[in-house]
C-alpha cells in the first residue's frame, strides 16, 4: 500500500505532487534523471578560479596587497562561487583591481583594502 501524508486537505481530482527538495535544476538532473522546472535555480552556483598570475610584474606586492581571506582564492586553492543571489561574490573585484594595479598605487590599494 501506498501512503502519502498531505500538509493541507486534499480534495477528489486534486493533483498531488511531490517536493523531493529545494535543489537546482542540475542537482535534478543529476541525480533523478529529468530537470524540473519549479527548481529554485537560486541554488545554483558556479566555481570561478581568478589565481593571480605569479608572472604578473609586482607579484610579491600584489599578493601582499590581499587581504588574508582572499589569498587562497589568489592561489587558485579555493573557488569564488557565483550565483543568481550572489552574482558578484566579495573579494572577486578587489583580487582583480590588485592585479591589474599599477606599481604606483599598490601601497594605496593594499591598505584600503585592509579596512575591509
Amino acid at each position: 500500500a501506498l501512503v502519502l501524508e498531505t500538509v493541507r486537505p486534499v480534495g477528489p481530482g486534486e493533483e498531488i505532487t511531490i517536493c523531493y527538495a529545494p535543489d537546482p535544476s542540475s542537482r535534478f538532473l543529476m541525480l533523478y534523471g529529468f530537470a524540473d522546472d519549479r527548481a529554485d535555480d537560486r541554488l545554483e552556483t558556479v566555481d570561478v578560479f581568478a589565481p593571480l598570475d605569479t608572472r604578473v610584474p609586482d607579484y610579491d606586492r600584489k599578493y601582499a596587497a590581499l587581504t588574508p581571506h582572499f589569498r587562497d582564492q589568489a592561489d587558485a586553492r579555493r573557488p569564488f562561487k557565483l550565483s543568481l543571489d550572489v552574482p558578484l561574490p566579495p573579494g572577486l573585484v578587489d583580487l582583480m583591481r590588485v592585479a591589474r594595479a599599477e606599481p604606483e598605487h599598490l601601497d594605496r590599494l593594499g591598505d584600503a583594502l585592509a579596512q575591509h
